[in-house]
């Protein structure tokens, strides 16, 4: 059970990184004439930090992973050398079977013992929010790798987290029927909102950042003032499905005005809504099956949907059309994530891949492979920072290079 009652400080005694270790190591074997050889290991180390941090006797084999197939000599050189490790039993390599480094994953972020359900980024792309079925909420530093803090206050798992656009505050959505809003800064909560009397499973937050739209399995859309914590308008949904036929999330998404919101109806078309007057505007169908989540361009003329049928679509919301299916996933795609200038979509899959879309073609520009199935996704304000949360606790944090930029 996780621990609950308030913020959890992390990182507050100063210790010594064990990889930082390794590194010293690795700088050993080189004169510093070596430059690119040099960044190329410690980009390998920085891939492995939550391997090597957990158990430091598998930095050999961690190593001979990512780097058999470098054909630098320095690299190799190194290699060699870390090949004669001599503990005893440690599993060696053959072939080079893990990611290397130079692609997009830059960093894998390990702390949650459950499925990271949902995650956030703050608008300057340096801390991600994740949710987690641990029922705990963890903000992460990208640059080190640590987590700042864990917020244990739900009494239950955690679906859904939006981060305020001035990216002090989140606001989190749990199945205890809560959502809670908290000061990223201090750790503190802020607010209860209580009013659901089911799981809450999905929240939305407005550009303004002063007021929330949550989705619950008690088949409401509730409103709120983040500021009083009170509600400030609730409308009944007919078509949603009830918590033990549906237990990811219910997805929702609102327009920068809050005056529109759309929400998946659970039998595969989307509904779009005045929050405030409760009136159903359109319908939109095409998805074959359950669409389980959704994103929605800054203007909000665009929404784009993620579906069980392993596809996405792209809606014109003035004017209820479907104006791309983006396939190409073999699986369900469980999330999607807009860019803020709308012109990119990011996906997350149980295929276990992370795909890039350019909105305009249609085509995938660029993708990543995990271990597990991906559960959750968000991006950067600049869109070239990425988090991905997948089945087993983990956060990868990924950079976007398209052809013709640097790092």
């Amino acid at each position: 059970m996780a621990q609950r009652g308030g913020p959890q400080r992390e990182g507050d005694t100063p210790s010594i990184r064990l990889h930082d270790l390794q590194l010293d190591y690795v700088r050993a074997q080189f004169s510093g004439s070596d430059r690119e050889a040099l960044e190329t290991i410690h980009a390998a180390v920085r891939l492995s930090s939550h391997v090597i941090e957990r158990d430091p006797r598998q930095f050999a084999s961690q190593m001979l992973g990512r780097l058999l197939s470098d054909r630098s000599p320095r690299v190799q050189k190194l290699m060699r050398s870390v090949a004669k490790y001599r503990a005893t039993p440690w599993l060696k390599p053959k072939t080079a079977s893990l990611i290397a480094p130079g692609g997009p994953l830059v960093r894998v972020l390990a702390g949650h013992s459950g499925w990271v359900r949902a995650v956030a980024v703050t608008p300057d792309g340096k801390r991600p929010v994740s949710a987690s079925a641990d029922e705990t909420l963890k903000v992460w530093d990208l640059e080190s790798g640590k987590v700042l803090r864990t917020f244990a206050g739900h009494g239950s798992d955690v679906f859904a987290v939006a981060v305020t656009p001035d990216g002090k505050r989140a606001v989190s959505a749990s199945s205890d029927d809560t959502l809670k809003v908290w000061d990223l800064a201090s750790g503190r909560e802020l607010q209860t909102l209580a009013g659901h009397t089911k799981g809450v499973i999905e929240v939305a937050v407005t550009a303004d950042g002063k007021r929330a739209v949550s989705a619950s399995w008690d088949k409401t859309l509730n409103m709120w003032d983040l500021a009083s914590g009170k509600r400030l308008g609730t409308k009944e949904l007919r078509t949603l499905p009830t918590e033990t036929e549906w237990f990811q999330g219910l997805p929702v998404a609102v327009t920068a005005d809050g005056k529109r919101a759309v929400l998946s109806s659970g039998d595969g078309t989307l509904k779009v809504w005045d929050p405030g007057s409760g009136e159903e505007l359109q319908t939109l169908a095409g998805h074959s099956e359950w669409v389980s989540w959704l994103a929605m361009t800054m203007d909000g003329k665009r929404a784009v949907s993620a579906s069980y049928d392993k596809t996405l679509k792209v809606w014109d919301l003035d004017g209820g059309k479907e104006l791309q299916t983006l396939a190409g996933h073999s699986d369900r795609v469980n999330w999607v994530a807009v860019t803020a200038d709308g012109k990119r979509a990011v996906s997350a899959s149980d295929d276990k891949t992370l795909k890039v879309w350019d909105l305009a073609s249609g085509k995938v520009i660029a993708a990543f492979t995990a271990d597990d199935p991906l559960l959750s996704c968000a991006t950067g304000a600049d869109g070239r920072v990425i988090v991905a949360g997948d089945a087993s606790g983990r956060v990868h944090f990924l950079s976007l290079v398209l052809k013709g930029e640097s790092r």
